[in-house]
């Protein structure tokens, strides 16, 4: 197997197994916990909010070709988001600054996640349509 399909695969297949499908459950986890519309509408609006913070970062790491960072950072925002969450459902008060911060790190992770494996599974598809040819 190439190297940048190795690292697609290891890529998408380590960070599915960490949290799943998790980040597009979490509204429908937060109607269930009790939060009304407009508060899951503003978490989604926060994401929002993260990911476009986010993508500046990630593309300047891109334009520096600081693949180490990209993979490390978003592992680092799976992480946290995974521990906000976990501490958001141990708190028995709900805590505005840890809503927030849950949503922007959602949308941290969703960007890191999603660009990162978008741009390594075309740089995986240009390199195998350029072998065949």
């Amino acid at each position: 197997m190439k190297g940048i399909a190795r690292l697609f695969y290891r890529f998408a297949g380590i960070h599915s197994l960490l949290i799943g499908l998790l980040p597009f459950f979490i509204p429908v986890l937060l109607w269930q916990q009790g939060y009304r519309l407009t508060e899951v509408s503003l978490f989604i609006a926060l994401t929002g909010v993260g990911f476009m913070i986010a993508l500046a970062g990630w593309k300047a790491l891109y334009d520096r070709r600081h693949w180490r960072a990209i993979l490390i950072a978003s592992f680092i925002a799976e992480l946290a988001l995974v521990a906000s969450l976990i501490l958001a459902t141990l708190l028995f008060e709900r805590s505005v600054t840890l809503f927030i911060l849950a949503a922007l790190l959602n949308g941290i992770y969703n960007c890191f996640y999603w660009i990162t494996q978008r741009t390594l599974f075309s740089a995986m598809t240009q390199a195998q349509t350029g072998n065949q040819t």
